[in-house]
């Protein structure tokens, strides 16, 4: 429950699928995993049923602020160690 706290709050990072030939094409999308964070999170959250769109935009909007915050892909520069990834099981993606 709080990896899914943070893919709705922060990170995105939703698996999904957009090759017709797929068996996980119709039913693994970004609606899928957005519905989630609706049902599990977002509406208790706000004492409020929200729409799927609404959910939608609350999603982005906590990515975009994290990467804002964390600086995305303008990382600053210091006290920063970066490693291959070779043993990182996402390193592939």
């Amino acid at each position: 429950r709080s990896w899914y706290y943070q893919t709705c709050t922060e990170f995105g990072y939703y698996q999904t699928n957009d090759y017709k030939e797929s068996i996980f094409y119709d039913n693994i999308n970004l609606d899928y995993f957005v519905g989630i964070c609706k049902s599990a999170f977002f509406d208790e959250m706000l004492n409020k049923t929200l729409s799927l769109e609404e959910a939608h935009e609350i999603v982005q909007q906590r990515i975009d602020y994290t990467n804002n915050f964390y600086g995305a892909r303008n990382i600053p520069r210091s006290h920063i160690y970066y490693t291959n990834g070779k043993v990182d099981p996402w390193s592939e993606l």
